[in-house]
């Protein structure tokens, strides 16, 4: 792959043009949840097993091996990429 090729491309040459990858993420530190005070960090956190709201870059990651050549064996598959969300963040206290 050359530096300036995205990685998408790299992924579509290795993979079947059938194979169809889903990511399921959770929710992050974005979007309505882009904000928050550590405090409502934390209370968030306690609706995911792993004990924190998602990071933009865990999301990424799982992309970024999606379109990988070492994903080319992984095919039709969705990827639930939640942090062991248990339930809904509840509203949060100001």
């Amino acid at each position: 792959m050359r530096a300036t090729e995205p990685a998408a491309s790299t992924a579509a040459r290795t993979k079947p043009a059938t194979a169809a990858d889903r990511l399921v993420s959770g929710h992050a530190t974005t979007g309505p949840f882009a904000n928050l005070t550590e405090g409502q960090r934390a209370e968030a956190g306690a609706a995911f097993g792993l004990g924190r709201i998602g990071e933009p870059a865990d999301t990424a990651a799982v992309v970024a091996f999606l379109t990988s050549e070492e994903a080319g064996f992984v095919t039709g598959q969705v990827i639930y990429n939640v942090g062991g969300q248990h339930g809904p963040i509840r509203r949060l206290a100001a």
